[in-house]
């Protein structure tokens, strides 16, 4: 019995001797290649419904394991590595509702004995903040709540980087690299042309839209790039203009053009009543004009409008001298003589525009100027 008590005691230190010294064999290991990794497993310290732990590492920055702010447990969440690999860091991103915040980050081997590593006050939301600390090897890592102005803890993604110990490999999930910063300009920092900004401001997370706006009558917010970032210009419209939809517009009136038509441009005939099913054939109506002047008049932004408001407008049409031409309800192809309401006007399901029991026409020129107008009433 003496002799079996002493074997085992020297197989017990035997077993403690190289116990150590695996240990430090494998401590003086040297870590591998580092990159960016995701953990296998969280847990927090609750789970709430729609805010578990495992939306801390889904990829996704607008999910997020949040702790239960009405509680005055300690909050925490840990993260499971599989086995244990070598550590200089975390990129961690929080939800900006719940900050600033103080954390301390805490890794282990075990789950029993944890050694404090870093501790970081969280101020910006929704970009990574890199939280570095000396190299440390673990197969845990913990973010515990120290304080903050909610009482909570709230974690959008954890990306760990993380190397392999010595020959081992790592088998952890790779953590997608960081967008790189974007940013595109659709009016080129053009005060008096609305635009839009899609720009990606590395180190903040997704792609944003800013769309130029007004803050006042005059007063014009203006989007733009500068060194791949989106930046903002406030900028007061100059007399005669007006901020609308995102840009200074002219609103001084335009001029009349040198060739005045006003006086001499009439309706001829209109054809309201087309053969048949009206909407079937809308083309079988049409309103005519004559150009009664003695030269050509451009009608580019005139319009037609019937009594219930839809509405023509004319497209780079220019009339020669003494001439007729049409306006047709419906599709076709315009030319000098013909032009067809549904290519550059509005119109109902039915594309036929007047109404056979009476209608109302006017004329309008580029200025907004009423030049004629006309009806008829059928009994």
């Amino acid at each position: 019995m003496e002799k079996d008590e002493g074997i085992f005691s020297i197989i017990f230190l035997s077993l403690v001797f190289f116990s150590s010294f695996a240990y430090a064999l494998d401590s003086d290991e040297e870590c591998g290649e580092y990159r960016l990794s995701l953990p296998l497993e969280g847990f927090g310290s609750e789970e709430l419904s729609g805010k578990g732990s495992e939306l801390a590492f889904d990829g996704d920055y607008k999910t997020y394991w949040m702790s239960n702010y009405r509680e005055p447990y300690q909050k925490y969440i840990y993260f499971d590595l599989g086995k244990e690999v070598c550590i200089d860091s975390i990129d961690l991103l929080s939800y900006r509702r719940y900050l600033p915040v103080e954390v301390e980050i805490l890794v282990s081997d075990d789950l029993y004995s944890w050694e404090s590593v870093a501790i970081h006050k969280i101020t910006r939301g929704d970009e990574y903040i890199p939280i570095e600390f000396e190299e440390v090897k673990a197969k845990y890592i913990i973010i515990k709540h120290l304080r903050s102005y909610r009482n909570a803890l709230a974690i959008g993604e954890i990306k760990i980087n993380a190397a392999p110990i010595g020959e081992n490999e790592l088998n952890l999930p790779v953590a997608s690299e960081p967008v790189k910063a974007y940013c595109s300009d659709s009016d080129g920092k053009d005060y008096f042309t609305p635009g839009k900004v899609i720009a990606s401001n590395f180190p903040k997370v997704g792609e944003t839209t800013y769309s130029d706006g007004c803050w006042s009558s005059q007063g014009l917010y203006e989007y733009y790039c500068e060194d791949n970032k989106s930046k903002i210009d406030a900028f007061y419209c100059s007399y005669g203009y007006s901020c609308q939809d995102g840009a200074c517009v002219n609103m001084t009136p335009k001029s009349q053009p040198t060739n005045d038509c006003s006086s001499c441009l009439k309706l001829t005939e209109w054809n309201y009543d087309s053969e048949g099913n009206d909407c079937e054939n809308p083309e079988g109506e049409f309103v005519e004009f004559l150009n009664g002047c003695s030269y050509e008049c451009s009608l580019s932004d005139w319009k037609i409008r019937d009594q219930i408001g839809h509405e023509y407008k004319f497209n780079n049409f220019l009339v020669n001298a003494n001439s007729k031409f049409k306006v047709y309800d419906g599709h076709g192809d315009d030319s000098n003589l013909e032009l067809y309401w549904n290519n550059h006007g509005t119109y109902d399901v039915c594309p036929a525009i007047w109404n056979n029991d009476g209608d109302e026409i006017f004329l309008y020129d580029s200025i907004g100027k009423l030049i004629l107008k006309d009806r008829y009433f059928v009994v």
